[in-house]
Formats: C-alpha cells, sequence, structure tokens
C-alpha cells in the first residue's frame, strides 16, 4: 500500500476537483451567513441551506461582492476546489446574483419597519452626549478583546472619567437576558452619564441578540444615551439603529462617548495665549486712555496762585459793594426815622394841637355832628387829659370861596 504526505493527497483532490466538468463551471443557491471583509477586500462567506453548508470565497476584482450579506439568499456561480493550505473545500465565487432574501433577513426586516413605523429610529429623539461624562457603563463580553481595547481607548482619551463593566454574554440563548439585565443595571447608577454596548464582528446569527426586539425597546427606552459599537463598520443590527449614537467599531464607541485629553489641553493652551494676548491689548490700551487723560488735566490744570488773586480782588469789590450798600441802608433808616418822628402823634400834640374823643366811646371826634349839646368829651394834650362837656355846637361858616 502507498503512503502520501498530505501536500500530495490535497494537491491529487485539487486536480481531481478542478478537471471535474461540473465542479469547474457551478451555481449554487444558499442563505449567506459569516460573512466577512479582509483588509485586501476579498470576501469570506458560508452559503447553507437546510442540510448543508460550504465555504466560499470571492476575491476582490469579481462582480456584485456588496450583495453578499448575512442573510441573503443568493445564487453564486464559480468553481470548487481544495485551499491547500488548510485543507479546506471551497467554493470560489466569480459573480453572485440575488435569489431574494433569506428567511433571516425577511424576518429581521419585517421587525426593522415595524420598529421603524413606531418611532423607535428616529433621529430627532436621539441625545447628545455629554462633553465630560464622570462615569461610563459598558456592556461587553469580558471575553475577547472588546473590552481591553475600550479601556485602553478610554485611558488614552481621558483618564479622568470612571468605567462600570456589566458583563454579559454577547452570543447565544443567554446573550439577550444578559444585554438587558446590564442595561437595567447599569440605568440604576446615578453617576453614570454614557452607556457603550458592544461586540466584536460576526455573523447574522452571531449577532441575533442585537436584532431581538426586546433589547432594541431597551436601548430605546434607556433614560442614559446609549453609544453602539457592535460588530464590524458593515456590520448594522437594529440596536444601531435605536441608539442615540452608533459607532462603527467599539474602540470607536469608546473615542465617541469620551474628549480627547490631547485635545482639551491643546485648547487650553490656546485659550491661555489668547486670554493673555486679549488682556494685554486690553492693558495697553486702558495705560494710553489713562496716559491721554493724565494729559489733558496737566494741560486744564488751574493757575492756582493767578486764581487766588483774582479771590482777593474778587473779595475786595464784594467788601466795597457790601460796604456801600450798608451805607445806603443805613441813611435810608435815617430818612425813615426822620418821617417817623415828624408823624409822631405826641410831637404834633406838643406843638399845641390835642385829640379829642367822645368819652363814652373813645370815637376820634373829627367833626360838629358826632356831638350834641350836653355830650361828655374828652381832650388828650401833650402833657395830660381834659374831660368836659359840650354846650354849644356850631358848624364853620362858609366863607364862599
Amino acid at each position: 500500500m502507498s503512503v502520501y504526505s498530505i501536500a500530495e493527497i490535497t494537491t491529487f483532490i485539487k486536480l481531481h476537483l478542478e478537471n471535474e466538468p461540473v465542479l469547474r463551471n457551478l451555481s449554487i443557491k444558499g442563505e449567506v451567513s459569516n460573512a466577512t471583509v479582509s483588509a485586501a477586500g476579498h470576501v469570506y462567506f458560508t452559503l447553507k441551506d437546510t442540510a448543508a453548508q460550504i465555504r466560499c470565497v470571492m476575491f476582490r476584482p469579481q462582480r456584485n461582492r456588496h450583495l453578499v450579506e448575512a442573510g441573503v439568499s443568493l445564487i453564486a456561480h464559480g468553481s470548487i476546489s481544495i485551499y491547500e493550505a488548510r485543507g479546506d473545500l471551497q467554493f470560489y465565487v466569480e459573480d453572485v446574483v440575488s435569489d431574494g432574501s433569506g428567511a433571516l433577513a425577511a424576518e429581521l426586516e419585517a421587525l426593522r419597519s415595524a420598529l421603524e413605523a413606531e418611532g423607535l429610529f428616529e433621529p430627532s429623539r436621539k441625545r447628545s452626549l455629554p462633553p465630560f461624562p464622570r462615569a461610563i457603563g459598558v456592556v461587553t463580553s469580558v471575553q475577547g478583546a472588546v473590552l481591553h481595547d475600550i479601556q485602553n481607548v478610554l485611558r488614552r482619551r481621558y483618564p479622568l472619567t470612571k468605567l462600570r463593566i456589566a458583563p454579559t454574554t454577547v452570543q447565544g440563548q443567554d446573550a439577550v437576558t444578559g444585554v438587558l439585565e446590564s442595561i437595567q443595571k447599569l440605568n440604576r447608577e446615578p453617576d453614570i452619564d454614557v452607556i457603550i454596548i458592544a461586540r466584536g464582528g460576526g455573523s447574522l446569527e452571531d449577532l441575533a441578540a442585537f436584532n431581538d426586539e426586546r433589547v432594541v425597546r431597551a436601548i430605546h427606552g434607556s433614560k442614559t444615551p446609549i453609544v453602539s459599537g457592535i460588530g464590524h463598520e458593515t456590520d448594522t443590527t437594529l440596536s444601531d439603529m435605536a441608539a442615540d449614537v452608533r459607532a462603527p467599531t467599539p474602540s470607536a464607541a469608546a473615542e465617541v462617548s469620551v474628549p480627547s485629553a490631547d485635545n482639551l489641553l491643546r485648547q487650553i493652551i490656546e485659550m491661555t495665549y489668547m486670554l493673555g494676548s486679549e488682556f494685554g491689548a486690553i492693558v495697553s490700551q486702558r495705560s494710553q486712555s489713562i496716559q491721554s487723560a493724565r494729559s489733558q488735566l496737566e494741560s486744564g490744570k488751574p493757575q492756582f496762585t493767578r486764581l487766588y488773586q483774582q479771590i482777593d480782588d474778587l473779595l475786595q469789590v464784594s467788601f466795597k459793594s457790601i460796604k456801600a450798600n450798608y451805607m445806603f441802608q443805613v441813611e435810608a433808616i435815617h430818612s425813615l426815622r426822620s418821617r417817623l418822628e415828624t408823624l409822631n402823634p405826641d410831637h404834633v400834640l406838643g406843638r399845641g394841637y390835642s385829640v379829642v374823643t367822645i368819652e363814652s366811646t373813645g370815637e376820634v371826634i373829627k367833626g360838629h355832628k358826632q356831638v350834641t349839646q350836653g355830650s361828655n368829651i374828652t381832650a388828650t394834650t401833650h402833657d395830660g387829659t381834659i374831660h368836659a362837656m359840650v354846650t354849644k355846637v356850631s358848624p364853620v361858616e362858609s366863607s364862599g370861596l
């Protein structure tokens, strides 16, 4: 019996398959799963039906590579061969055409349409993230590189924030319950400002928990803003659509959740220079204003010696004016006093005049008709009073003039 090396037998199988006419020009229909894109742009995926599956590769130059999406039913055309390095049977796809959506994709699309009609994906309800989060909650698995990548990004960009991890499985039967409990737990903590939901890439089946209606509604109803970083950039789940912010990768989710300490420091330095420049300009402007005001004050400073002389002159003029007015008033008073003295009744009486009044009433008698014969009268002179009785009343004879 001959003994073959592995390389020999895999080469034999490869040649046998490639020489088989049916396998060289073959079309296969199936549902896409486990679709990934390499850095070089090649698409690796699996085509499956209810009974079996086959590995496929579609190199970058081939047409319609964009149709290869998880859950989509395709008709792929190509050839079967062996990848000798791993001994894998592979379908080398040259072209694909759509065969309509697969069952899983159709179910997912129906759910998406229903939730969108309810407004769960409405952009207007999405909240802005706080600029300086105190604490960030992370819903993810503690296994793998996702959590490590998030921790590294947060530590590098903004070490001031605290990290609260709510560990959960992110794939399999328990993933939905775990994600729901983690979201609820983080929402009960009062100081958490942002929640990141993250996991690595995978097939549509691997991401099933994040397309579950219960998880989507929990994200929509979260009181804390949620950032999704689920899968790779080409993966889009319903959880991504419901989140407040969708990041293409877990690391990117951490990036958008916190500010950059380096950028903040740069802004502080720039603002410090700007404030220093503006403050210097203000000080210079104020200094110039003060110098200008000082010059104006110096030019307008009064000459006190001249003012003193002017005050003395004004005082002399005022004194003379007051004195002249005083003398005028004295003369006026003397004149009034002389007139009053002249009109003093005692002086009049001293010249031989008297004031005659009716004794009973004290009424001054100005005419003869005020008394009759027998009336008692009083005559006041400058040195006494005379009491008398009227014996006769005679009017003054008119002179006819």
